[in-house]
């Protein structure tokens, strides 16, 4: 496991960016009261819940037996128990994450990251990362002590990427290894992947995963201007393409069968290249998991 230096060891630059990414959540969870509750199973736990039948097996002690006279049938006690959450933040750091029309998808990403990070570790879960490209470059594993979010998002702003390429299915194989309980996995990519879609069939049946989507603007609506000079990013070649219709609606067809594929799988997406929109989603998706 590879940990990253202290404060005073990342640049001033980083730091604004802890400190800003911090004082937003912070604040988003004041004005939206989101995490401000624990998720819970029904269990034994200290939190009254319901009654159920008494079935052959339950602790006699949990019995109410003013519920069962009046119902004339024997009553258990049901109580809330707490669980807590195990999130994964799988974050794309590949060549292609460097575009962008107005602001690069890293730091969308970055950001991004470090809000549901904190989210999690603000509901009191276990949250590790993962950081990528042609391979894992970086496994934080899921833990929930205090200072461990900082470690997190140090790792998240200042990484610097070794690889160029992306290779969903060798990361999520890495996952499925490193994870023995079911995960939470919030997965940060522009999912422009041969083997993204493969890679989702993998996971899905193991974790509750969300895809959070970022396509620039250029990507999703590329515009018919005839021969253009461009430059791949992950294998830097260089050449003129001559932008047709087929161009154009490519990369659309692309992201609708991506959809098609999550949304069979059980995979929630959210696109958050808006990054408003995007927490609106977010915010939902948490309020949702507290009613939960």
């Amino acid at each position: 496991m590879v940990m990253i230096g202290d404060v005073d060891k990342i640049s001033p630059e980083v730091i604004e960016k802890i400190k800003n990414v911090t004082l937003f959540t912070k604040r988003l969870f004041r004005t939206q009261q989101i995490g401000q509750s624990k998720s819970f199973v029904k269990g034994m736990g200290f939190d009254f819940d319901s009654l159920r039948d008494y079935t052959i097996g339950d602790d006699i002690r949990f019995i109410d037996w003013r519920g069962s006279s009046r119902a004339s049938t024997l009553l258990v006690r049901q109580f809330k128990q707490d669980q807590v959450k195990t999130v994964m933040l799988v974050v794309d750091i590949s060549k292609s994450l460097s575009f962008g029309t107005v602001q690069q998808k890293i730091d969308i990403v970055s950001r991004m990251a470090a809000i549901i990070g904190l989210i999690g570790h603000y509901s009191q879960d276990l949250v590790g990362l993962i950081l990528f490209s042609d391979g894992v470059e970086l496994y934080l594993p899921p833990r929930k002590d205090k200072n461990y979010i900082n470690v997190i998002m140090k790792a998240i702003f200042s990484w610097k990427p070794k690889g160029k390429n992306t290779n969903s299915k060798a990361v999520l194989k890495y996952l499925l290894k490193a994870t023995l309980r079911q995960t939470i996995v919030f997965w940060f990519s522009d999912c422009i992947d041969n083997q993204f879609e493969d890679a989702i069939k993998l996971i899905s049946p193991v974790h509750d995963v969300y895809v959070m989507r970022c396509l620039d603007s250029l990507e999703q609506h590329l515009p018919v201007i005839g021969s253009l000079l461009v430059q791949d990013l992950e294998t830097e070649q260089i050449g003129y393409v001559a932008i047709t219709k087929h161009h154009a609606t490519h990369l659309q067809t692309r992201v609708l069968l991506q959809e098609k594929i999550m949304k069979n799988n059980g995979v929630k997406a959210i696109d958050i290249i808006d990054m408003v929109k995007a927490l609106e989603k977010i915010i939902s998706l948490f309020r949702a998991r507290m009613r939960t």
